[in-house]
């Protein structure tokens, strides 16, 4: 805003319209030129409507007016400024670039008190910017400001804030800018207006001010982005610093200019912004007018930056290091001040001697920073670095900083290079400490602590080096957990010294105990204990189960022997545990060992050749080669080597019962057919006989099949290699694998199934007979057929092979699961659909039918041998029909009982009562009357077996609503 005091009245304020080349925005170059030959004429009339007239300068183009706000406009501010004595005015050094850009100089909250103070009561009515709260928008970064996160309902504190953090700009600078162009620091009933056009931003003197840039937001944003700009100088070079440029004393040229030396870059920046210095009397007159050549806007800025906020030169203090104020400690170090804690004070002394007490207003000459602890920055090279005994201790990063309960940033104590240079170099930090001085070493990783159990620890932690490892701050130490594990070196054992138990400690907090140390050695690990440690130092760890021979490690299984470790291509045996290491144990082993072949674990012992093979948690002598390659999926096994101390250590089993025989285990009643090294359940003896296998079984001891597989029942089906076969006559008669619909098939070793095995798979469906009876594959199990006409319906077509089979069989087939009563039904290899009604299938008429009765979601495609049990007979079924004695009419997926008599002649269809409970019965009552309509809206009667059209319908008697297709289906009369 410009206020300019005239003859006529005591003062004129607008809006202004700020000039080229300022804050808010360039000209044209013809705009320019029709300035200049206009300044004249337009002198007095920028007088009386504070209208930015440029002025030439001695070898500079004009740059941006602004006159400020004049202290005869006292209207609507909360206490009009006084000013005795602008006697540190400096116009070539309006304020230092250190003082324009120190964007620390207020926190949000410090802002927020300042506004606060400058308007205790706002007018009804009106917002203050105390109190003003907008949405903002978020804007991308570039070379002058780092962007900005848009958010909703921010304060004008906030705001400032957050712009100045973005564009380098001392917020204190931006409040009184708000002032000085718009009284909004200190109005007590601003206008929308006065928001609007906050700084002047894009407000050109030829034009209105540009619609996009308005609002307060949009304002701030951009005249900081515009000061940084200019201070760049590579787009603005009149006023430019280091230079004397004439500059004017007012927009009317006869008040004439003189030469000022522009000191600095701030100080050109605030020339672009308004190109005129205050004369004599205007400097005389504090915050009054200097008629007729006064000019306002730098001195004002001046008058209110420094009663507000201090010197804009901020000039260095001869007090450096620390000093006193009271009872407060302050670290003075450059340009900043910062409270020193009571943690951090004994370092700060040692190097900086005791605090030299001082005047409080020592400390205004700086700015304030954090709190002075241990976390320090080199202004000059950037080293952060934490004080200790003294010593400079370099962080190489900033999250090792944060390991430190420290953090980088505004957080750090900046001191300028001589002061750092005051401490003497110490070693570099690191992520290990101690929580004493002489203490345990302990590692740092983000919030938790591990306390190491000799230096031997943290040097094999450290990659070869004990590191340095400093005392870790009381605050560092607060912010985090200590870990319950003390860690000792990994793959070693340790004991307590008060208990004889043998123990391996893992990364993960687990102790795993060690049985034997033929075991370590099988293991690959030291054969003796490494480490003796108080019991105190084993209480964080959790015992589990002992070590095994097998291990795993990054989620693979291996098998030990010998000191080296083979992968396993298949799953654990059972009966055998296995020890999950941590990645840390595990690069201590041999993981190298020979790839095994097949899915067995076979060794031998030291110079033995008898083999063993690793099942249920023994080891069982498996004699011949023939036996190795059966029990090892049919291959040659691989066969590791263990130490013969080993072999005391393990329990040596029973020999494995032969393949292709029945075994009992004594005491119980269970009959197994031996596979390898597997157990296939006999579910009768009739099976045994189909298969051509023995008819009797060996009773053995439990031993004997210790960690042999238990599988499921022996079924009809079985697979030999890739090939199918069904179980009759003591053969296994091939099969195609399709037709066995659906049946459980045993897998069978190649021993079993030798001489067993022929035929040719035939595509037809799977026919067993006694001769007597008939049962066909289907559905997952057999279903009997009663006839030969059902046996040839199953075969739809196909070849009918019936293999016999005992009665006893035939009655033991497991069950099929086939469509039942109230199904929906089509076989592949017919058209006509059907519903299942006891022993028949009953013709379905068409669509609308299925729909009344409720069953058309049922429906389905099935294969011919499911249904052929059961013939197409019988009437067609119909929407009338029986279940008991009760007579229903379905619509809609419902049955609702009526009369026989209300059906008018119509036959209803009886249904099993299987069937009826399929199908959604209504309750009550049966009706005596019955009409019927459907989507056509037409009703008719029910008489004489037919469909009449109701001339005029009652009703008081059932309407039920039907399928149109079943109303086409039905006779009409």
């Amino acid at each position: 805003m410009v206020c300019y005091a005239v003859a006529t009245v005591a003062s004129f304020c607008i809006f202004r319209h700020t000039s080229h080349m300022s804050l808010h925005g360039s000209r044209s170059r013809r705009a320019l030129k029709s300035a200049r030959w206009a300044a004249t004429i337009t002198a007095v009339v920028a007088l009386i409507f504070g209208t930015a007239v440029p002025a030439s300068a001695a070898s500079a183009p004009v740059a941006a007016s602004s006159v400020g706000v004049s202290s005869t406009v006292t209207a609507g501010v909360a206490g009009g400024p006084v000013k005795t004595s602008l006697a540190g005015f400096n116009p070539g050094n309006i304020i230092s670039d250190a003082v324009f850009t120190a964007k620390s100089s207020m926190t949000e909250a410090q802002i927020q008190a300042f506004l606060n103070s400058k308007v205790r009561t706002c007018r009804s009515g009106y917002t203050c910017l105390k109190d003003l709260r907008i949405s903002t928008r978020t804007r991308s970064g570039d070379a002058y400001c780092n962007g900005y996160a848009g958010a909703s309902s921010e304060s004008a504190a906030r705001i400032i804030y957050k712009v100045a953090q973005s564009c380098g700009i001392n917020p204190q600078v931006l409040i009184v800018m708000l002032q000085k162009e718009q009284g909004l620091v200190s109005h007590t009933y601003p206008s929308p207006g006065r928001y609007g056009i906050a700084m002047g931003f894009n407000c050109p003197d030829t034009a209105p001010c540009d619609p996009g840039s308005a609002g307060f937001f949009t304002q701030m944003y951009g005249a900081a982005r515009q000061m940084q700009l200019y201070m760049e100088g590579r787009y603005f070079t009149w006023y430019a610093p280091g230079k004397t440029w004439n500059i004017l004393y007012n927009p009317n040229t006869s008040c004439g200019r003189a030469p000022v030396y522009v000191a600095n870059k701030a100080t050109s920046a605030m020339y672009y912004y308004t190109p005129y210095q205050p004369n004599a009397a205007a400097l005389a007159a504090g915050y009054g007018e200097a008629k007729p050549c006064g000019a306002y806007g730098n001195r004002n800025f001046y008058n209110y930056f420094t009663d507000w906020f201090g010197s804009t030169q901020a000039a260095a203090s001869p007090n450096q290091g620390l000093v006193k104020v009271g009872p407060a400690v302050w670290l003075l170090s450059g340009e900043n001040r910062y409270h020193v804690t009571a943690v951090a004070y004994a370092e700060y002394k040692r190097v900086f001697d005791s605090p030299v007490n001082v005047d409080a207003n020592v400390l205004t000459r700086y700015q304030e920073g954090s709190f002075a602890d241990l976390y320090v920055k080199n202004a000059s090279s950037g080293t952060v670095a934490m004080l200790q005994d003294g010593q400079t201790h370099r962080f190489a990063s900033c999250g090792l900083v944060s390991d430190w309960g420290g953090a980088c940033g505004a957080a750090l104590v900046v001191l300028t290079d001589d002061d750092f240079g005051r401490f003497a170099v110490g070693a570099e930090m690191t992520s290990f400490g101690r929580l004493t001085t002489g203490g345990r070493i302990h590692e740092l990783a983000g919030s938790k602590i591990t306390p190491l159990y000799d230096n031997a620890v943290a040097k094999q932690r450290n990659g070869g080096e004990i590191p340095y490892a400093a005392v870790l701050p009381a605050a560092a130490k607060t912010a985090k957990a200590i870990d319950k594990q003390v860690r000792f070196l990994p793959g070693i054992f340790v004991k307590a010294s008060d208990a004889p138990e043998v123990w391996l400690p893992d990364e993960d907090g687990v102790l795993h105990h060690l049985v034997s140390w033929p075991l370590a050695a099988e293991l690959g690990l030291p054969r003796q204990v490494g480490t003796v440690v108080p019991a105190v130092d084993l209480t964080g760890y959790k015992e589990t189960t002992s070590l095994s021979v097998f291990v795993r490690c990054a989620g693979k299984d291996y098998v030990a022997a010998g000191g080296k470790l083979s992968p396993l291509s298949d799953d654990v045996p059972l009966g055998f545990t296995t020890t999950a290491l941590t990645d840390v144990t595990c690069s201590y082993l041999d993981l190298t060992g020979p790839a095994l072949r097949g899915t067995g674990v076979f060794v031998r012992f030291g110079a033995s050749s008898e083999v063993y093979l690793l099942a249920g948690g023994q080891y069982r002598p498996i004699p011949t080669d023939a036996q190795q390659r059966e029990l090892n999926g049919g291959i040659a096994p691989t066969i590791l080597t263990a130490g013969s101390a080993f072999k005391s250590r393990v329990s040596i089993g029973s020999r494995y019962p032969a393949t292709g025989t029945f075994v009992r285990v004594n005491g119980t009643p269970e009959v197994w057919l031996v596979d390898s090294d597997t157990l296939i359940h006999l579910p009768n003896w009739a099976t045994a006989v189909e298969y051509g296998l023995p008819s009797r079984a060996d009773v053995v001891a439990s031993s004997a099949i210790a960690g042999m597989e238990k599988r499921a029942s022996l079924t009809p089906f079985a697979k030999c290699g890739n090939s199918t076969f069904v179980a009759a006559g003591g053969r296994l008669r091939a099969v195609p694998e399709a037709r066995v619909a659906g049946g459980s098939v045993t897998a069978l070793s190649s021993k079993v199934c030798a001489g067993r095995i022929g035929g040719t798979a035939v595509d037809a469906p799977v026919f067993l007979s006694d001769g007597l009876r008939t049962s066909v594959a289907v559905g997952g199990g057999f279903s009997a057929l009663p006839d030969a006409t059902a046996v040839s319906r199953a075969a739809a077509g196909t070849p009918v092979i019936l293999h016999r089979v005992s009665a006893a069989y035939l009655s033991a087939l497991p069950a099929s699961d086939v469509p039942g009563e109230g199904a929906l039904v089509r076989s592949s290899a017919e058209s006509a659909v059907t519903l299942i009604d006891g022993e028949f299938r009953m013709h379905l008429p068409n669509w609308g039918v299925a729909a009344d009765l409720g069953v058309l979601g049922r429906y389905q495609v099935v294969a011919p041998e499911a249904i052929a049990s059961r013939a197409v007979g019988g009437p067609a079924v119909g929407i009338f029909v029986t279940c008991g004695s009760q007579t229903y009419t379905a619509s809609r997926g419902e049955l609702y009982p009526v009369t026989k008599a209300a059906i008018g002649g119509f036959v209803p269809l009886p249904l099993s009562i299987a069937t009826c409970k399929t199908l959604q019965v209504r309750a009550g009552s049966p009706d005596t009357g019955l009409l019927l309509t459907s989507s056509d809206g037409i009703v008719y009667a029910l008489t004489g077996g037919k469909l009449v059209p109701a001339a005029r319908p009652n009703p008081a008697i059932l309407w039920l609503t039907v399928d149109t297709r079943t109303i086409d289906g039905m006779p009409t009369g």
